[in-house]
Formats: C-alpha cells, structure tokens, sequence
C-alpha cells in the first residue's frame, strides 16, 4: 500500500525522520524502539485500506512529535 501511494510514503519518510530525531532526544531508546515495533506490527498492521493507514501514520507522528515528559 505505502509504495503505491504518494501520500502514504510521504507519511512514511516523515516517520523515518521524526523516529530518528526522537531517538536522539530520548532518555530511553528502549523504550521508544519497543513502542515503535508495537505501534508497526499492531497499530499499522490492522490497516488494510489507505485511509486507515494514513490515519495510523499521522496519529503515530503526533505522539513521537510531543515533548517529552
């Protein structure tokens, strides 16, 4: 679906970036690649149409683009 989208894959190089940018600021890496495994192989795994997806991305993008507690 990603690749046959140009919405999507901008959305997925958008996460690339700010996965990589939050994983440099946070305290607890672990943590934050655990929730990111979760977040591929639940959240973004159960879309099966674009509109689902394109939801899931921009959800996900939100939490890793909120300040840290």
């Amino acid at each position: 679906l990603i690749c046959n989208n140009s919405r999507l894959a901008a959305l997925d190089n958008q996460m690339a970036v700010e996965f990589k940018r939050k994983m440099t600021e946070s305290n607890d890496r672990d943590a934050l690649r655990q929730a990111q495994l979760y977040w591929l192989s639940h959240d973004r795994r159960a879309c099966k149409t674009n509109t689902c997806l394109a939801q899931a991305y921009e959800d996900r993008l939100a939490e890793l683009r909120a300040p840290q507690n």
